[in-house]
């Protein structure tokens, strides 16, 4: 049940806003021109702003028992810290040597 709750979560905001650009807009407002770029402008932040709610709420099991929810809402920064945190430890240990032998004698 959990992957089909998922699966929802990244096509209801879609759906939505598609019933929402499906709607007959030009009889109301004549200069109304709806694209698909317009759609993806709005389908794309409800979609991811829909994962980030799912995700704030399922993060029980990353935080430790007691984490306020705003502090849960910031898993996105946190997140991007933690990767920031690799990268640049990945980067040091590529400057250190491999061995202190003088490759030169070789």
């Amino acid at each position: 049940m959990k992957q089909i709750a998922y699966l929802t979560m990244i096509f209801l905001p879609s759906s939505f806003v598609a019933a929402v650009f499906g709607m007959n807009i030009q009889d109301l407002v004549p200069d109304t021109l709806g694209t698909l770029a317009h759609y993806f402008e709005v389908a794309i932040p409800l979609t991811m702003m829909t994962i980030w709610v799912v995700v704030t709420f399922q993060s029980k099991n990353i935080y430790p028992e007691g984490t306020s929810l705003l502090t849960r809402f910031g898993w996105p920064v946190q997140l991007c810290l933690n990767l920031l945190k690799f990268r640049v430890g990945r980067q040091s240990d590529e400057n250190i040597p491999m061995s202190t032998k003088d490759v030169s004698n070789s």
